[in-house]
């Protein structure tokens, strides 16, 4: 699309062209940006207690989670364990846990591992109506698109 723009700047398509480039270019940083690496955030994590939380957190990606059970692991309340991950991460638990179960099933689907429903079971959603809402809001597509097309 770039190149053609650039032999045909001229073409009455341009302004469509330009757009779809921006928005497809937009919607690829916001992905990038919208998925943090629990890898990565337990490496940047100060406060040992945090660490043990996205450890936790990673561990049982695809269980049934509940912030007192992160609290818990973390040795913190579910109060400070969010007042903490807010100004360490800039993002509450429960976002991180969402981010990172969206990030992972749409790497399962996008390989063509796994089926929708397949992949909402690996990463702890019982609700697959509940999983497509997430997948949906978090990347802006629904994840049958990202299962049949790839990433």
């Amino acid at each position: 699309m770039l190149f053609f723009l650039l032999l045909h700047p001229m073409t009455e398509a341009a302004p469509a062209l330009v757009n779809t480039f921006v928005r497809v270019l937009g919607e690829q940083l916001a992905e990038a940006r919208s998925f943090p690496c629990m890898d990565h955030l337990e490496g940047q994590a100060k406060d040992a207690r945090l660490r043990a939380a996205v450890r936790f957190m990673r561990e049982h990606l695809g269980e049934h989670v509940s912030m007192e059970d992160v609290a818990r692991a973390s040795a913190l309340s579910v109060r400070s364990l969010t007042r903490r991950f807010a100004a360490e991460f800039g993002l509450s638990p429960k976002e991180v846990l969402t981010k990172n179960r969206i990030a992972v099933a749409r790497e399962l689907m996008a390989a063509r591992k796994l089926s929708v429903t397949e992949a909402a079971a690996a990463v702890g959603y019982s609700s697959l109506s509940q999983f497509i809402k997430t997948f949906r809001e978090t990347t802006g597509r629904l994840p049958s698109e990202v299962a049949r097309f790839g990433a």
